[in-house]
Order: C-alpha cells, then structure tokens, then sequence
C-alpha cells in the first residue's frame, strides 16, 4: 500500500522535483551561498584540526616549562 502511495505522489506532484537542494533555478544569490557554504566546509575542517593541535602542542610546552622550574 505504501509503495502504490509513493508512486502515486510522485506522479501526481511532479512540483516536488525541483526542491532539490542544489537546483539554482538561475538564480544569483543561491549559486552565491552554495560556493560560499561549498568554501566554509572544505576550510572548516582542517582549521578545527590545526586549532586542535595548536592547543595541545601548547599546553604541553607549558607543562614541560613548568616541571623545568620545578627542578
């Protein structure tokens, strides 16, 4: 029954079709967003990873500075 109501739909709202997230419909502003958000998500990795090891290299010269003034 579910399949006969899914066939049905897609027949009957062919609309529906162009919801698709990358369709521009020639549209200037949502071509602009998509290579601005294509832009954030490729930089936005290796920043978290670069800050990530930043941090950590950081906090471990801070320990080694602080057990040489222990000494």
């Amino acid at each position: 029954m579910k399949r006969i109501l899914l066939g049905l739909a897609a027949t009957l709202l062919p609309w529906q079709a162009f919801a698709c997230s990358v369709c521009f419909s020639g549209r200037e502003d949502f071509l602009e967003a998509f290579y601005v958000t294509t832009a954030l998500l490729i930089v936005l990795p290796p920043t978290l990873l670069g800050s990530i090891i930043y941090f950590i290299r950081r906090r471990i010269k801070q320990v080694h500075a602080e057990n040489q003034l222990e000494r």
